[in-house]
């Protein structure tokens, strides 16, 4: 109630405000005025003077109980317009809950007084809006300030670095902007920071590694650059280390290698380069690392596989390269291994297989070449679908038992894998040419070709040029031109340039290697040193021949050592040309090399030598034919011939199959070179296997047959009808 004089009359007047009687201004309205009576000048004037002293000395009072800080929360006044400030300055009206605020009643909507001090503010998920007053600086005893879940806005008051008993400071999920103030670096009792969901951009105050009792730390999804602090390593009490999401550069600090209660490093979706520490390998009690969609490179550590503890491993879309550290092999806890999408090569490690708990394995889009490791088969727990992928790498197996795995738990991974084309082979023609043939690869799709290294060793390493390659992966064969005098080796691999699935140039393993055979050797002239790899087909006398599998091809080995059994051998040596005209190699090496045969190709015997090959009597080059010869060159080659015996003697013999063989010694037949074996009759009907070789007769280089096995009898021709 107070007093104030009306048209010479003093009336009282009562307030009333939100049905609350208090005295102030909010909300008020005046009750109807009622006139007082007096009884005279004296009494009224003794009435006011008393009634003035009542209210000075009520006035006094509450100016008294203000500065001592008496409200309705029994705080400091300080700390009670703190909260006055903090409600008008975020829409307080518009609040979801304001329960007693600026009020008289206690306790106000989410604030905690404890002796006489705020303790505690929680206003979280409470529609506030409007920036964070600085006056919140003022609640010096204040443990933990929960305002995340609003709208707040503007910058965070530097003031808050003031909050020296701070414990808890949550504004994540605002709309917060500006720096972190270094401020901050001051609440040296702070175990939670979490600043994530807002809009602060600038760099992470070093400052906040002086934080030593954090153990949360939360500054992902905002717009922080510069690098990463090496002082966030003093914050040896750290659980979670939450900055994915910014646009932070630079290296990972090795310092964070000294957070060994780290649980969780999540720094993924920024802009970091370099390598990645091995110090990592430090934070033995770490469950999630996640460096995934960065530029880091170098190589993966081996000091990661010390993380025994760890479930996920994400370090996919980077530039790593080098191979899986098999150390990898010992995290047997980890249920998530993400690797896609850099630059690793090699095979996958076996021991990959000891990873038992895994759940999710991605290896996609790398240059990861060779067979998958048979032990992949251990990894049972592994969920099928889009989550597990290896493709577009150069993967492979003809394991059964991995080849059904893999389809049940990487469906189509063949696919998308670049590796050598299968069933190759090589068929030489012409003075250093070959047709280099073979079956092309499932994986057609994003361009690549096919290209053939040569070398003149077995083993390589191999040439490989632009004009040996394949217009695409579809193609089944090569013309390679240009062969160097020697031997040829020869390899296919496939590769896949850089496309929208694989940021990499994938280069498959090497086929198998194939040799250009004895086509090729003939066509260089007489001194040339050359190797050779085929089947031998025949040994006589201080010589043998060898044929390539094709039957095409063959040649006289001439050799002072043992013979070799019958199989594959390697011929080293220079060539030759005997006074017969027939070319041979004159070996100083001979080596087995394998199994193998040739069937003998059947002739008619005017087709036996046949016509000149590529032959230039000034070098020796390609092979002379026969006198008259019109068939394609066949010198040494095994086959078989038959025809009725016309003349024999020791060693030799003349048969006719009446195709009109003559070579001018009046005698009708091919020559037949039998020595120390047994000779047929004359007038018997035979057929015989042998070298097609020559001689020189009258001037004139003629078909011979050198036999090479015993003489099988035929059945006399029926009577003519």
């Amino acid at each position: 109630m107070r007093w104030r004089a009306e048209s010479g009359e003093w009336r009282a007047e009562s307030w009333e405000g939100n049905g609350d009687r208090f005295p102030g201004p909010s909300g008020i309205r005046r009750r109807a005025a009622k006139p007082l009576q007096f009884g005279g000048d004296r009494m009224k004037k003794a009435f006011v003077i008393k009634s003035v002293r009542l209210l000075l000395a009520a006035a006094l009072v509450v100016l008294l109980a203000v500065a001592a800080g008496a409200n309705s929360l029994g705080i400091p006044d300080a700390e009670y317009q703190a909260l006055v400030a903090l409600y008008n300055g975020t829409n307080g009206p518009g609040w979801t809950h304001h329960d007693n605020w600026l009020t008289a009643g206690a306790p106000w909507y989410g604030v905690t007084v404890t002796n006489g001090h705020v303790t505690s503010i929680d206003l979280s998920y409470n529609q506030l809006s409007g920036a964070i007053p600085s006056q919140l600086g003022s609640f010096t005893n204040l443990r933990n300030l929960y305002l995340h879940g609003n709208q707040l806005s503007g910058a965070i008051p530097p003031e808050l670095g003031n909050l020296t008993n701070l414990q808890y400071l949550y504004l994540y999920n605002n709309q917060l902007s500006g720096t972190i103030p270094s401020q901050l670096g001051g609440l040296t009792n702070l175990q939670g920071l979490y600043l994530d969901g807002n809009q602060l951009s600038g760099t992470i105050p070093s400052q906040l590694g002086n934080l030593t009792n954090l153990r949360n730390l939360y500054l992902h999804g905002n717009q922080l650059s510069g690098a990463i602090p090496p002082d966030l390593g003093n914050l040896t009490n750290l659980q979670y280390l939450y900055v994915y999401n910014n646009q932070l550069s630079g290296t990972i600090p090795s310092q964070l290698g000294n957070l060994t209660n780290l649980q969780y490093l999540y720094v993924y979706d920024n802009q970091l380069s370099g390598t990645i520490p091995s110090q990592l390998g430090n934070l033995t009690n770490l469950r999630n690392l996640y460096l995934y969609n960065n530029q880091l490179s170098g190589t993966i550590p081996s000091q990661l596989g010390n993380l025994t503890n760890l479930r996920n491993l994400y370090l996919y879309n980077n530039q790593l390269s080098g191979t899986i550290p098999s150390q990898l092999g010992g995290l047997t806890n980890l249920q998530g291994l993400w690797l896609g999408w850099n630059q690793l090569s090699g095979a996958i490690p076996p021991e990959l297989g000891n990873l038992t708990n895994l759940k999710y394995l991605g290896l996609s889009s790398n240059q990861i070449v060779g067979d998958v490791p048979s032990s992949i088969v251990n990894l049972v727990s592994l969920v099928p679908g889009q989550n597990n992928s290896v493709s577009y790498n150069g993967l492979s197996s003809a394991n059964g038992a991995v080849l059904t795995f893999m389809s049940a738990k990487f469906p189509a991974w063949q696919d998308t894998q670049t590796v050598p084309p299968a069933n190759v082979s090589a068929l030489a023609f012409g003075s250093g040419s070959v047709v280099v043939s073979w079956t092309p690869i499932a994986y057609a799709g994003d361009g690549g070709y096919y290209e053939v290294g040569i070398s003149q060793t077995s083993g390589g390493p191999y040439t490989f040029s632009a004009p040996n390659r394949t217009a695409s992966k579809s193609a089944t064969q090569l013309t390679v031109t240009g062969l160097a005098p020697g031997a040829n080796y020869l390899v296919v691999r496939t590769v896949t340039p850089a496309n929208s699935n694989n940021q990499n140039t994938v280069t498959s393993l090497l086929s198998t290697e194939v040799y250009a055979m004895a086509a090729g050797v003939k066509s260089y002239a007489d001194g040339v040193s050359v190797e050779i790899q085929a089947v031998m087909t025949a040994a006589f006398s201080g010589f043998f021949y060898v044929e390539n599998a094709d039957r095409l091809y063959g040649i006289r080995v001439v050799w002072s050592g043992p013979t070799p059994g019958f199989g594959k051998v390697d011929a080293t040596g220079v060539l030759r040309t005997n006074p017969a005209g027939e070319r041979y190699i004159e070996a100083s090496g001979v080596t087995p090399i394998g199994s193998g045969s040739v069937a003998p190709l059947g002739l008619a015997n005017k087709l036996l030598g046949g016509a000149d090959w590529r032959y230039d009597p000034a070098t020796g080059a390609g092979q002379c034919g026969m006198w008259g010869g019109k068939a394609i060159n066949n010198i040494g080659l095994l086959v078989r011939i038959w025809g009725k015996v016309t003349l024999a003697g020791r060693g030799w013999f003349y048969m006719d199959d009446g195709s009109g063989v003559c070579d001018g010694s009046g005698v009708r037949g091919v020559y037949v070179d039998a020595e120390g074996q047994s000779v047929p009759r004359v007038g018997a009907y035979v057929c015989v296997t042998g070298i097609s070789s020559c001689d020189r007769y009258l001037g004139h280089v003629v078909n011979t047959l050198l036999l090479a096995s015993s003489v099988d009898g035929l059945p006399p021709p029926p009577p003519p009808s």
